[in-house]
């Protein structure tokens, strides 16, 4: 009986149990139900000691809170801030472009196993030289340094496709609001402007039980691809 360990033996005797459990009397068979299916074995049911609550344990087991820490880059905003600079160079010519791409903080709580909520912020910062030609009322040329950056923060939704301890393959939405400033070096006055931003994760990949990595690629302010690390608990 050393193999049957941890199972509970159900005997099923042919009559006149077989109608009460919708078995068909003429089956000398009766399935066996593991974690890997159905098996057959004469007139005996084994069933694995903890399968019944196995859903339910994996559901509660799984850890409920993520903080991530990412760097993207291609995000909407950086593709915007090169379209900015070619129609500044209209005006005078850009020299010594700088960007330091998107860095990104995210917290998530899961209630259950598939739908996550949180927040999410952004930041991406850069400088760059532009020098003006006037003719009047003398010819001179100067140099401006102007630096500029973009901040976001958003509520975050994800559905999770794979959702363990370990891995998780997922998409994602989130959608708010946009603070971009720029200003001139030597300059107090700091131009502002609010927008609404959004960012559509299309499909992501998380690995590690306690700490670990995950990537992205998507649409929007966090980036067209993103990589990070993240902690759970």
């Amino acid at each position: 009986m050393n193999r049957f360990e941890n199972y509970f033996i159900i005997l099923i005797f042919i009559l006149p149990f077989h109608t009460s459990f919708g078995i068909n009397p003429s089956l000398s068979n009766i399935y066996i139900q593991t974690k890997q299916g159905y098996k057959v074995d004469n007139n005996v049911i084994f069933l694995k000691n903890d399968s019944i609550l196995e859903s339910t344990k994996i559901s509660s087991d799984l850890r409920k809170n993520e903080f991530l820490f990412s760097y993207g880059i291609l995000s909407s905003n950086s593709i915007f801030g090169v379209y900015s600079l070619l129609v500044s160079s209209f005006f005078g010519d850009i020299e010594n472009s700088k960007e330091i791409g998107t860095f990104n903080v995210s917290y998530k709580y899961i209630p259950g196993k598939r739908w996550g909520f949180g927040l999410s912020a952004a930041y991406l910062s850069g400088s760059y030289d532009q020098t003006f030609n006037y003719i009047w009322p003398n010819v001179t040329t100067v140099t401006k340094h102007y630096k500029w950056s973009v901040f976001d923060i958003a509520a975050d939704i994800d559905f999770r496709y794979i959702n363990s301890e370990e891995t998780s393959l997922y998409s994602g939405f989130s959608y708010g609001l946009q603070c971009r400033t720029e200003n001139e070096s030597g300059v107090e006055i700091v131009n502002k402007d609010y927008y609404k931003d959004f960012h559509l994760s299309i499909i992501g990949f998380r690995y590690g039980e306690k700490f670990g990595f995950f990537t992205e690629l998507g649409l929007g302010f966090k980036g067209f691809f993103t990589f990070g690390v993240c902690a759970k608990w």
